[in-house]
């Protein structure tokens, strides 16, 4: 405790000296209007393929936080700032999508989600507006840990319908809390059901945030 508290004094007095110091050239903190933003920069800053060639998700190309969310502000809407930090969308990157439930991206900040505890991705089948689906993980003690799936399943179909770009949002993120998923396969080079079922229900989920 004695410790806890001589770390609190000295970093009051560190800045309380810093304000003291800079009170004539005191810039405000430039507020995050969406919270999202700042999530879909900072994941494609770590993540995206093509981030060095994209001149704004450059490491270097915002000096602090502040003339991050600057440039961030400047985009009302996440889906269209994902948009315009992809790489040469015509020609190389013809792929990547950004689900937009901006309210379940919000909960999850929190730990808390209404699924059924598989973590997914999606993959849109070249050539086409098929979609498949692969597990990328299953979370403990939830539904789908009690189901006949796992990480690095396939599928295709939701309650009998194949995924699509235009139906993955209602098929997937819908009201539905319940539906079934229809697993699938690789071979030579071509994906196609196996006949096997999942069935999975959403349900309040609070994640432990170091799994």
């Amino acid at each position: 405790m004695k410790k806890i508290a001589f770390v609190i004094v000295t970093l009051l007095s560190l800045i309380i000296i810093s304000c003291n110091n800079n009170d004539n050239n005191n810039t405000p903190d430039v507020a995050l209007a969406n919270e999202v933003n700042d999530f879909v920069w900072k994941g494609l800053n770590l993540f995206y393929f093509w981030q060095s060639n994209v001149p704004e998700l450059a490491d270097n190309k915002f000096a602090d936080q502040n003339e991050l969310n600057s440039f961030l502000n400047t985009f009302s809407d996440p889906e269209n700032l994902f948009d315009n930090l992809l790489f040469d969308t015509q020609n190389t990157d013809k792929w990547s999508w950004i689900v937009d439930d901006y309210v379940a991206l919000e909960q999850q900040f929190q730990g808390i989600s209404k699924n059924n505890g598989v973590d997914f991705g999606l993959v849109r089948l070249q050539g086409s507006n098929d979609v498949f689906g692969y597990v990328r993980a299953i979370l403990p003690n939830s539904n789908a840990s009690t189901k006949n799936i796992q990480r690095g399943d396939l599928f295709l179909e939701v309650d009998g319908q194949q995924i699509t770009v235009d139906n993955f949002r209602d098929l997937l993120f819908g009201a539905n809390n319940s539906y079934t998923l229809g697993l699938a396969s690789i071979t030579n080079n071509t994906i196609s059901l196996t006949g096997e079922t999942v069935a999975l229900t959403k349900e309040e989920y609070t994640e432990n945030p170091v799994f």
